[in-house]
C-alpha cells in the first residue's frame, strides 16, 4: 500500500521544492527601492551611484504597468541593482521637488548624477527592453562624467 502512494509523495515534494525556487527567484529579482528622497539623495553622493528617480502618482495605470512588468525584468533589476540608488516616490508627496525636475508626465523616471544634475529624463511608459537600454546609456554616461 505505501508503495502505491510513493510517486504521489514525490511529486507533491518535486512541487514544492519548485515551487519554493520560484518564489526565491522572485524575491531575488526585486529592486530594493527607497522610498524616502532625502536619505536616495545621501546615498547617491556616498556611494557616487547616480539616483534613479522613478515617479509616479495614484491610480496611474502605465506607473503601475512600468512597476510590475519593466521593473521587475532580470536585466533592469541587474541594472539597476549594480549602477543606481533606486527611489520610488509618489509626486503628490514632493510636489515643490518634482516640478523643479521638469517632471510633468506620469510615470517619469529621472536619473540624477551624484552632484544633482540629470542624466537623463524618461517621460511616460518605457517597456523592459527600451528602460534597460536607456538604463545602460545613463551609466555610462555618468561614469565618464565622474571621471576626472
Amino acid at each position: 500500500m505505501l508503495t502505491r502512494f510513493l510517486p504521489c509523495g514525490i511529486f507533491v515534494i518535486f512541487l514544492l521544492a519548485t515551487s519554493c525556487q520560484f518564489v526565491m527567484a522572485d524575491e531575488a529579482g526585486k529592486i530594493a527601492w527607497n522610498s524616502n528622497l532625502s536619505e536616495a539623495l545621501a546615498e547617491s553622493k556616498q556611494t557616487g551611484q547616480p539616483l534613479l528617480l522613478f515617479v509616479m502618482v495614484d491610480n496611474c495605470p502605465y506607473c503601475l504597468k512600468m512597476k510590475r512588468t519593466s521593473f521587475l525584468d532580470d536585466q533592469v533589476t541587474k541594472q539597476i541593482g549594480q549602477s543606481y540608488v533606486a527611489t520610488q516616490v509618489n509626486a503628490d508627496n514632493y510636489r515643490q521637488y518634482i516640478r523643479d525636475l521638469g517632471v510633468q508626465l506620469f510615470p517619469s523616471t529621472v536619473i540624477i548624477s551624484p552632484d544633482n544634475k540629470i542624466i537623463d529624463r524618461i517621460n511616460g511608459y518605457l517597456n523592459a527592453q527600451a528602460l534597460n537600454r536607456r538604463l545602460l546609456s545613463a551609466s555610462q554616461r555618468a561614469r565618464i562624467a565622474r571621471k576626472p
